[in-house]
């Protein structure tokens, strides 16, 4: 991904041996890039041609990052709204908690007012049962002489904190289960009289019952 930070002009030279891989992976992305972006890397290969030259393929790399990149037009895509729609579905917190939440403030073009992002973050946690002492003492601490814990950081702790728990009960469960389910039976072996070849066992007891 660094080459995001370089401009088309230091890509130009792909260096002794990369040559012929620069060159197959400008053929490869000409192949499967379709639509805006495909039309994008076409523009470039035949103004290369057009300069005699050759569109070099970590030049189309770049564009290609750049085309895919939230980061640069975060203002466009998320903002202040979409903080105020995310949603907890269900009772599994850790979407929410380690993906969404984290996806959207990391592609905020301005970090928001820290009051507005603590009154979101609690909005989407306060109906969730198992952290409702959490909530509880959250609203109690907006009262009390040390406001500390009536923050964002206190939420955002306590939300990891039950996300941990849950993960090391699911670890010690599957430990468990794995040890309490071990057979100490042994699968059976081989005729040591037998010829090797295996019995219609159930033409036989189908011949019993007649």
């Amino acid at each position: 991904m660094k080459v995001e930070a370089h401009e088309a002009a230091d890509l130009e030279t792909p260096g002794d041996g990369w040559v012929t891989l620069d060159r197959k992976l400008a053929a490869a992305l000409t192949k499967i890039s379709h639509g805006r972006l495909g039309r994008q890397l076409t523009l470039t290969s035949n103004a290369a041609l057009n300069s005699g030259q050759v569109a070099r393929g970590r030049v189309l790399l770049a564009l290609v990052f750049e085309y895919y990149s939230a980061g640069k037009n975060a203002m466009v895509m998320f903002d202040i709204n979409h903080i105020q729609r995310i949603t907890l579905k269900g009772d599994n917190l850790e979407p929410l908690q380690t993906n969404t939440w984290t996806m959207v403030m990391s592609e905020l073009a301005t970090t928001p007012d820290p009051a507005i992002l603590q009154y979101c973050y609690f909005r989407h946690k306060q109906n969730f049962k198992p952290l409702a002492d959490d909530s509880a003492y959250y609203k109690r601490a907006r009262f009390a002489a040390d406001a500390t814990d009536h923050s964002f950081e206190f939420l955002f702790e306590a939300a990891s904190r039950y996300l941990r728990m849950k993960r090391e009960d699911s670890m010690q469960e599957q430990l468990s289960r794995g040890l309490n389910g071990a057979s100490d039976k042994a699968l059976p072996g081989i005729d040591p009289k037998g010829n090797g070849e295996a019995k219609n066992v159930k033409a036989d007891k189908s011949r019993q019952k007649v």
